[in-house]
């Protein structure tokens, strides 16, 4: 999953809440890009060896990034499919059972 640090904040937010419930899982790995305070997203959201924090912001040179938060699928390291998690769908229920 990938979270930008600016944009949707009602998105941003429900996206940091699922990945504070779901660090642990093995099976999602969490990218925080366009960061504006990498001090503060450190308080927020910890360290974690699935967290990764884009400092140089290089993801937002990709066009599927915005500013929604956004679920990529990976199969044999290809995406396979991307899900941008904008207000308009409620998916982060769909993403829970992907961890379980």
């Amino acid at each position: 999953m990938v979270i930008p640090g600016s944009g949707c904040s009602g998105c941003i937010s429900k996206a940091t809440d699922f990945l504070k419930n779901n660090i642990g899982s093995s099976k999602i790995f969490f990218i925080v890009t366009r960061i504006e305070d990498v001090k503060l997203v450190n308080i927020e959201l910890g360290t974690h060896e699935r967290l990764f924090l884009d400092r140089r912001n290089e993801l937002t040179t990709l066009k599927i990034i915005n500013i929604y938060p956004i679920f990529i699928t990976l199969d044999d390291n290809k995406i396979v499919d991307i899900l941008t998690l904008d207000p308009k769908i409620s998916e982060i229920g769909y993403l829970s059972a992907l961890c379980d």
